[in-house]
């Protein structure tokens, strides 16, 4: 009976692994060291964000291969069973891609062989390169940290920046050098953070960037994906009126945007587990206060699902401005990070967004038409 399954088992296997090149797309790969027999899948994300496979193989002779026809160029992971993390690629319409897997280290593996492959390859080399950098960065701050060597962090931080803006600096050379590449609508769509969340000039730069992108990679699903972001950050942007919602007060009330409005109203986006927005409370309590009789409000949205733990930082932290509690809130302006916070006039069009401290201070002074208090120090 073992010999029977046996030899079903290797049949199996060369059915599976030794494929007719009969698809449009064809990977072959290297696999050395991973067991014959061991599975192999190319999986995505599609348009609900729901994990599909594409194709699967079946490793026979230290290879596998893959053939699919695909009707436009998307991301892939190719996923190796009893191999932690996967392979990201990008599964073009036609072209032969070869990969030199390495399954002891993902992200030394090789792949290229089709244009927007061979671009892809790039910046992900280039990207690998500058995590292990910062890899290492982390690892020297945490002995620096334990000698509280202030001079060294501060040279450190100063390298870390360095990296990143080289990283920054390499991927927008790449996408105004390639607007026919699919790779580049990779970039703009990792970083374009659509709705307040996101940063007004960074936003700005990647949407003039998408827009000098060529008709066929703006027509993939990644490229109707990115318009759809822009369209939600013109929706959520400077001078559109911002949509109203509401949410349930301290004592079990519905208030809404549109029932606190002021000259000058500012949403808040917070939660009691978030420090950075606890840390910045007690500035919007000293602008809310001081700046409420001359048409100054703050209408403050958790996102909590722990109702007494939203109560409890409300007691703490002293809060007496509009309060309410609504995930449906967040959701409606895609907020993605926290704290977020928009400005508005007196007609509710949106004024600015994620200002802090003194610079929150003079927007609400110059916008209110009286002199700035200086209240804020920092």
């Amino acid at each position: 009976m073992r010999k029977i399954l046996f030899v079903i088992s290797i049949a199996l296997v060369t059915m599976v692994s030794c494929k007719n090149n009969n698809g449009s797309f064809h990977i072959e790969a290297n696999a050395q060291g991973v067991s014959d027999g061991t599975f192999v899948y190319l999986k995505q994300k599609d348009t609900l964000n729901k994990i599909i496979t594409l194709d699967t193989a079946v490793v026979s002779n230290g290879k596998f291969i893959m053939d699919m026809n695909p009707t436009y160029p998307q991301m892939g992971f190719i996923l190796v069973d009893s191999v932690q993390g996967g392979l990201p690629i990008i599964v073009e319409k036609s072209g032969n891609l070869k990969i030199e897997f390495r399954k002891d280290s993902l992200y030394q593996s090789k792949f290229g062989g089709t244009p927007y492959n061979d671009d892809f390859f790039k910046i992900f080399t280039r990207s690998n390169a500058a995590d292990d950098s910062i890899r290492n960065l982390s690892n020297t701050a945490n002995i620096l940290n334990q000698k509280h060597d202030t001079l060294g962090l501060q040279k450190l931080q100063e390298k870390l920046s360095s990296i990143r803006k080289n990283v920054n600096d390499f991927n927008i050379d790449f996408i105004k050098n390639n607007p026919n590449s699919f790779a580049s609508a990779m970039i703009i769509d990792r970083r374009l953070v659509p709705g307040p969340s996101g940063n007004s000039e960074d936003q700005k730069m990647m949407i003039d960037m998408f827009n000098g992108l060529t008709d066929e990679v703006k027509s993939t699903p990644t490229g109707k994906k990115i318009q759809e972001s822009i369209a939600e950050i013109k929706r959520t942007g400077v001078g559109s009126i911002a949509p109203n919602v509401n949410g349930i007060t301290p004592t079990g009330e519905t208030l809404s945007l549109n029932d606190v409005k002021q000259k000058v109203t500012m949403i808040d986006f917070w939660a009691s587990w978030c420090q950075p927005c606890r840390k910045e409370n007690p500035n919007l309590v000293k602008l809310y206060n001081a700046y409420k009789k001359d048409g100054f409000t703050i209408y403050s949205i958790s996102t909590d699902r722990d109702e007494k733990a939203w109560k409890r930082a409300i007691d703490v932290d002293q809060l007496t401005f509009p309060l309410v509690r609504s995930e449906e809130a967040a959701k409606t302006y895609k907020i993605r990070f926290m704290p977020t916070s928009l400005l508005l006039d007196s007609k509710g069009a949106i004024i600015e967004k994620n200002k802090y401290g003194k610079d929150l201070e003079a927007l609400i002074a110059e916008n209110l038409g009286v002199e700035n208090k200086n209240i804020i120090s920092e």
